[in-house]
């Protein structure tokens, strides 16, 4: 059974019958979120109103749920991070080639990476992707965007004993 879900304080109002988040999405609705399996709380919003089965199964009319693992047990009212300038940009995999590496200090890297020609990046200020390099994945915030080389900017810095880190920072 699908219930009413509406989204403050924009005031937006979506069905769901399966996962908050999952619905929201497949409506075009842009809800905060990243991993989409309940391990990094980036999906938390508040109960307003209403009854929502949480990440552990439990019946809640209270406090703060996880929109990537929680249904709506009823009409609902949430407290959630909703960006409609999102819809428009996908998520994508792309592969990227190194097109320069500056040391700026003993612990920061800025790294320039070179889309594929035929490939259009399209983000807001404040995104960020995943880096995925032999078999590790990190978060990094886009620096600088080149559009007319069809290039990003990271600026990355040393985490002690940080798997990515010691890829990245060859002694």
């Amino acid at each position: 059974m699908a219930f009413k879900v509406q989204l403050q304080p924009s005031g937006v109002i979506y069905s769901s019958e399966n996962k908050l988040l999952e619905d929201a999405l497949t409506q075009n609705i842009v809800l905060e979120h990243s991993c989409k399996t309940g391990t990094c709380g980036v999906c938390r919003a508040e109960i307003i109103e209403g009854i929502v089965e949480n990440e552990v199964g439990e019946l809640v009319t209270t406090g703060h749920i996880l929109t990537c693992c929680s249904k709506a047990k009823s009409d609902i009212s949430l407290i959630a991070n909703y960006y409609p300038e999102l819809a428009e940009i996908k998520s994508q995999t792309v592969p990227c080639k190194v097109s320069r590496v500056e040391n700026i200090t003993d612990d920061i890297l800025v790294i320039h990476f070179r889309f594929p020609p035929a490939i259009k990046f399209n983000y807001l200020a404040g995104q960020y992707i995943d880096l995925s390099y032999q078999g590790i994945r990190r978060s990094y915030s886009i620096a600088n965007s080149k559009n007319n080389l069809n290039e990003i900017e990271l600026h990355i810095r040393k985490v002690q004993d940080g798997k990515m880190s010691n890829l990245l920072f060859l002694a």
